[in-house]
């Protein structure tokens, strides 16, 4: 399992993201590898967002991130987005449910 996780800070509005989620699911519908994605707001710095997305693996990740759908949103997030994104990339090596 491979996870990216998407932080940057703007003082758009939530449902503002969440339309470009929407946006995003029908624009690859049928090519994109994403398996699951958790929307965050700082619960401390409203202004904070927060994108976890997880993918089989980082080279499902990676043809994720090249189809031009996925690139539309990201012009988009950008746009709204104070400053540039902060992307971490993470190799899962435990997953537990307690």
């Amino acid at each position: 399992m491979f996870i990216q996780v998407n932080i940057t800070h703007s003082d758009h509005s939530i449902e503002e993201f969440t339309a470009l989620e929407d946006e995003f699911v029908s624009l690859t519908e049928g090519e994109r590898t994403i398996q699951r994605a958790i929307g965050c707001v700082g619960a401390d710095d409203p202004s904070l967002r927060v994108l976890i997305a997880i993918f089989p693996d980082a080279e499902a990740a990676a043809r994720n991130s090249a189809l031009p759908g996925t690139d539309q949103v990201a012009q988009k997030v950008m746009a709204m987005s104070k400053g540039e994104p902060q992307f971490i990339n993470l190799n899962v090596v435990s997953d537990r449910s307690f």
